[in-house]
């Protein structure tokens, strides 16, 4: 539920001046926008940071690591565990470690011009002893979902390359899943022109799919956004690709770890950080008198364009893979400027017979999406009473996904590297 603005803006502005940190936390997300790469905020990824620390260079006919801050990023935030838990998930603890051991695994094996630390060996068997605990203690099978399988089965299968190897009930099942979904999983849309998620989650592909063929992808430098497929697709290509280079070393140097070699897990998201922003601020008790009319204005504009831009649909940020989440919210925060756009692209690509699914491919419904649906289309009334049909098919779903599971939703992983991100 929404709150009530006038309750909201009684209680944010007594005492301090919230208006004007507001005005000026939406002057900063407008003029942060880079013309080539957006802008981005997320917190660093240590999963990202470990495959963009594995990059290796050919500079005046001499191998180089060519991220060494990322490298050093790893050792920084090693925990007392052994591992690189960074929320309270288990997925996210092992995927984390599982990548960052694997760097380990290849900077100890090369050192090229970097001096590993002395006890790099050891940190190795800390992490080693940090998964060997997290299988012993969680259901593998139940932890690392389905769209988290990809990753997790390829990273066991690249240590095992490196002569580390684990052992945990259910771990031939994960396995011969992952070998049958990418024997039978086409390279058609990775080797097409056309925009798909796969290219987002590339790295899960590393050593399967010629990264040669795989560069009409590219958004900017980026392997649609992401930093870690990115650095998969400069590591799994038999020539340099500079574009893709540049973007590494602009997300290290603009990104929350402000040059330490932490990258997100998504750069830029531009979409998803406008319509989040905008919305949180109106929706409880801020005017567009305090967040100021010329940036709210182009505010408006770059949302418009971009839903202009894909038939009435928009990703995280311009020209990545469309999804109903963030097309509901910008069409939301247009609302609450006082724009109004036509939702037929929205349920033109996502809506299905009982629900809306996320993106195109997807087969099972997101509670979540539905949700963001439905406050889209309601955001859209009076002026727009069309989609009275399309209204009361989320209100259905939501409230049968809410009564079936006793209020315990427990909603789908939808896009690739999700079990660090929040929407």
């Amino acid at each position: 539920m929404r709150s009530d603005p006038a309750a909201a803006n009684m209680y944010l502005h007594n005492g301090a001046d919230y208006a004007a940190r507001a005005s000026t936390l939406i002057d900063q997300l407008i003029n942060d926008h880079d013309p080539k790469y957006g802008v981005g905020s997320l917190t660093c990824s240590v999963y990202d940071t470990a495959w963009v620390a594995m990059v290796i260079k050919n500079v005046d006919e001499q191998r180089r690591w060519l991220f060494p801050s990322s490298f050093e990023y790893l050792l920084n935030h090693q925990q007392h565990d052994g591992g690189w838990q960074t929320s309270s998930s288990d997925a996210d603890g092992i995927l984390n470690t599982l990548a960052a051991l694997l760097a380990f695994c290849r900077h100890i094996g090369y050192p090229l011009q970097l001096r590993p630390p002395e006890d790099l060996r050891h940190r190795m068997d800390r992490a080693v002893y940090f998964l060997e605990t997290k299988f012993a203690k969680c259901d593998v099978e139940s932890t690392i979902t389905a769209t988290l399988q990809p990753f997790f089965t390829r990273l066991l299968q690249l240590l095992e390359q490196e002569g580390i190897t684990f052992s945990f009930p259910g771990k031939e099942v994960l396995v011969h899943e992952r070998g049958r979904k990418t024997a039978n999983h086409s390279l058609a849309a990775l080797y097409s022109a056309t925009r798909t998620s796969a290219a987002h989650n590339l790295e899960s592909r590393f050593g399967e799919v010629d990264f040669n063929r795989v560069e009409q992808h590219k958004i900017c430098g980026s392997m649609m956004a992401s930093p870690a497929a990115t650095a998969a697709y400069l590591m799994g290509r038999t020539c340099w690709d500079d574009e893709a280079e540049a973007y590494l070393h602009h997300i290290i140097f603009v990104g929350d770890g402000k040059s330490v070699g932490g990258v997100p897990s998504k750069f830029p998201t531009t979409v998803f950080e406008v319509t989040r922003v905008i919305s949180t601020l109106l929706e409880n008790g801020f005017t567009p008198q305090d967040l100021g009319a010329r940036e709210l204005d182009n505010a408006c504009g770059f949302l418009y364009d971009c839903l202009q831009l894909e038939s009435g649909v928009t990703g995280f940020a311009p020209y990545v893979e469309s999804d109903a989440d963030n097309t509901a919210q910008a069409i939301s925060a247009l609302c609450l400027l006082g724009r109004t756009v036509s939702p037929e692209g929205l349920m033109n690509r996502y809506e299905t017979r009982e629900s809306f699914k996320t993106y195109s491919e997807d087969r099972n419904p997101s509670f979540r999406t539905n949700c963001h649906v439905l406050q889209a289309l309601l955001d859209l009334l009076p002026g727009n009473n069309q989609q009275m049909t399309q209204i009361e098919k989320c209100v259905k779903f939501i409230c049968s996904s809410w009564w079936t599971t006793n209020g315990q939703v427990e909603d789908q992983l939808v896009s690739g590297k999700a079990w660090g991100d929040s929407e």
